[in-house]
């Protein structure tokens, strides 16, 4: 999976937050022995997206101007790994 706008960020973090969510309502966290891997479960999303800025911009009350890469108007534009 790549993303390549931020809207696609956006919904793979969140997708991915609700599956942590239903993880440990489930009770699934007994089935992860392993610590680190537990820990991995919330941080594989920023790996992928190589930083953490869709977290940075989206829970902070930073102003971002229109032609910043984060603001809403920009959500739909493919900006990252455009080679």
């Amino acid at each position: 999976m790549t993303a390549h706008s931020v809207m696609e960020e956006l919904l793979l973090y969140l997708c991915n937050e609700e599956a942590k969510a239903l993880i440990e309502l489930n009770n699934g966290i007994k089935d992860f022995d392993d610590k680190e891997e537990l820990d991995y479960i919330g941080e594989w999303v920023f790996d992928l997206f190589e930083d953490m800025d869709i977290v940075t911009f989206l829970y902070s009350d930073l102003y971002v101007s229109p032609d910043h890469t984060y603001h809403y108007s920009r959500w739909d534009e493919e900006q990252f790994f455009m080679k």
